[in-house]
């Protein structure tokens, strides 16, 4: 009797670590099909967001004078952007006081592939220094799509206070300007206002040379030999 009880102690305790082991075996495959399912879902989240078109307008000073502000719209997303719309708040200043309509370009555009901008020049920075604009851009991911993605933002021209610039904007610009240049100073050439200064070596020069020669070696030749010293 004495020995039968703790044996029975035994397997009561053998009985309860296995039921013990299941519980944390059925805990653990539940943690980790929780934990599957969300890596799925952010995955699915990650792979929509970088699967997404993102467009932008922004305001840039001209490549060839500052004082220029350009309009650009780009998609720096990875998918392509349909019918986009682009507001402005408050609207921007009439361009042209002979047009009924505002004026402002690229406030509708189509389609806009993935890394694909479209600018245009706009205004005199002048014009738009004094205030900043809400933007409102909206597009569709597609051509059917029902719902349309929006993003909206402030944007200003005063991020460009107290920017400056040291010589051209590209050497693009830089060979441009040097082309102009050459073109416009070869035009008065052309026409007879100006003459080219060159320093031509022709059939006399080339004569007067050979001569000059010539008459060197005979002078050489005419020269008495030198006396050997034999002593």
């Amino acid at each position: 009797m004495e020995h039968l009880l703790p044996a029975l102690n035994f397997v009561k305790d053998q009985a309860n670590w296995q039921t013990i082991a299941a519980i944390v075996t059925a805990a653990t495959s539940v943690a980790l099909g929780y934990l599957t399912w969300v890596l799925a879902k952010e995955t699915r989240v990650l792979s929509r967001a970088t699967s997404q078109a993102h467009v932008t307008v922004t305001f840039e000073p001209n490549l060839w004078a500052m004082h220029w502000v350009d309009i650009v719209v780009a998609n720096s997303g990875n998918a392509v952007a349909y019918d986009i719309e682009v507001s402005f708040d408050p609207p921007l200043p009439r361009l042209s006081e002979r047009s009924e309509a505002n004026g402002v370009p690229l406030q509708h555009i189509s389609i806009l592939r993935p890394t694909q901008s479209i600018k245009s020049s706009l205004c005199e920075n002048s014009r738009l220094t004094d205030r900043a604009y809400r933007v409102t851009i909206g597009w569709r991911p597609s051509p059917k799509a029902q719902k349309r993605e929006a993003l909206t933002y402030v944007l200003s021209l005063a991020d460009y206070d107290d920017v400056s610039r040291l010589g051209a904007a590209s050497p693009l610009v830089q060979i441009a300007e040097q082309m102009k240049k050459l073109r416009e100073d070869w035009k008065s050439v052309a026409q007879g206002r100006h003459h080219i200064k060159a320093d031509v070596y022709a059939k006399a020069d080339r004569d007067a040379e050979a001569e000059q020669r010539r008459a060197w070696i005979e002078e050489r030749a005419q020269r008495p030999a030198p006396e050997t010293n034999d002593g």
